[in-house]
C-alpha cells in the first residue's frame, strides 16, 4: 500500500514523497517503515534521520508548536502508565475489573479544578460530570443520565456539586448577552444562571463589595443546582429505597488556595427558604432532604460570614 508522510525540513520547496511498503514478509514491511522519511528539495535531497516507530507517532500528531500537541499528552500518559505500573504491577487489571465509586461529581469544567486529585481521590473512586458553571438543569440529557447511571446503576451514595471561586461562567451570567461570534449556545446554557442570578438580585445587590457579591452568587447557584439534582426521579425513588442516600453535598473550591468547603449553611437555609417561600404551589423543598446534615439553629437568615 502507499502511504504519505509530509516532513518538517530546513530545505524550501519540499515535496511530498509517496512509500511503498512491501508486504511480502513482515520484515519487509517493518524495514520499509524504518526508511520512510526523506524531504526532496529543488536543490537536491536532503537526507533525514530514520525514526522508530515510535517517534512517527508522535512526529504526526505534532502541531504548530513542535513540542507541543498531542505529542506531549502521549508521552506524558506513557510517564503515568509506567510510574504506576511500577508502583503497583496490577494496577490496571484491577481497573479492568469495573468501577464501584462512592462519589458522584457535578463540577465545572474550569481547567483549573482537576476533579479527583484536589480531593486525593484516585480512579474508581469518582463518577465525573463537568459543565460549565456546574448546572444541574432538569431540561439537560446529559446530566439526567449520568444521574441515572451514576446513582442506579453503580450506586454513588454521596453526590458532590462542586463550584468555585473566580468562576468565569458565573460571572458571565451576570452580564445580559455575551458578544461575540459562534456564543448562541453559551447564551442558552448561562439563561438558567441568569435566572437564579434574578431569584436572588435584591439579596445580592445588597452586598456592596463586587468580589463577595460574586462569591456569594456562586454558592447561591450551588444550592440551586443541589436542589435540581435533589428533585431528579432517580435520586428520590434511590433515597426513599436505600435511607436517605445518596446523600448531596454543596461544594465551593477555592483557587486561590486549593481548600474545598462546604457551601456556607446560610446560604443554603436562604436558597430553600426562597423556594418553599415562592414555589410551593409546585413543590416543596425539605431542607433535610436535601441536605441532611444541615443545621438550622441559630442560622440568621441575612448572616453572610
Amino acid at each position: 500500500m502507499f502511504l504519505r508522510s509530509t516532513l518538517s525540513s530546513l530545505c524550501s520547496h519540499t515535496v511530498r514523497s509517496s512509500l511503498v511498503f512491501h508486504t511480502t514478509t513482515p520484515s519487509a514491511g517493518l524495514h520499509a517503515s524504518a526508511r520512510c522519511n526523506h524531504a526532496v528539495s529543488a536543490s537536491g535531497l536532503c537526507a533525514m534521520p530514520a525514526k522508530t516507530a515510535k517517534e512517527a507517532i508522535y512526529d504526526q500528531s505534532k502541531g504548530p508548536e513542535e513540542s507541543g500537541g498531542l505529542a506531549k499528552v502521549l508521552k506524558n500518559n506513557e510517564a503515568w502508565s509506567e510510574q504506576k505500573k511500577a508502583a503497583d504491577p496490577s494496577y490496571f487489571k484491577d481497573m479492568e475489573k469495573g468501577q464501584k465509586p462512592t462519589y458522584l461529581y457535578l463540577g465545572c469544567a474550569d481547567s483549573r479544578v482537576p476533579a479527583e486529585s484536589l480531593m486525593g481521590l484516585q480512579p474508581g473512586d469518582m463518577f465525573v460530570h463537568r459543565n460549565i458553571a456546574n448546572m444541574c438543569p432538569s431540561w439537560d440529557v446529559s446530566v439526567n443520565a449520568i444521574l441515572q447511571f451514576g446513582v442506579g446503576v453503580l450506586g454513588c451514595k454521596h453526590i458532590l456539586v462542586c463550584g468555585h471561586t473566580n468562576c468565569g461562567g458565573v460571572h458571565a451570567s451576570t452580564i445580559p448577552t455575551l458578544e461575540g461570534k459562534n456564543l448562541s449556545a453559551v447564551n442558552t446554557w448561562l439563561r438558567t444562571i441568569r435566572d437564579v442570578n434574578r431569584a436572588h438580585a435584591d439579596f445580592l445587590m445588597s452586598i456592596p463589595d463586587e468580589k463577595e457579591r460574586l462569591l456569594a452568587l456562586i454558592e447561591i447557584n450551588v444550592v440551586e443546582q443541589c436542589i435540581n439534582v435533589a428533585l431528579t426521579d432517580v435520586v428520590k425513588s434511590t433515597r426513599e429505597e436505600k435511607g436517605g442516600y445518596p446523600h448531596i453535598h454543596g461544594l465551593l473550591y477555592d483557587i486561590g488556595n486549593g481548600l474545598v468547603r462546604p457551601v456556607r449553611p446560610e446560604l443554603k437555609k436562604r436558597v430553600i427558604d426562597a423556594h418553599q417561600e415562592h414555589a410551593h404551589r409546585i413543590f416543596s423543598v425539605d431542607p433535610s432532604s436535601v441536605f441532611p446534615n444541615l443545621k438550622q439553629n441559630n442560622i440568621k437568615k441575612n448572616e453572610i460570614k
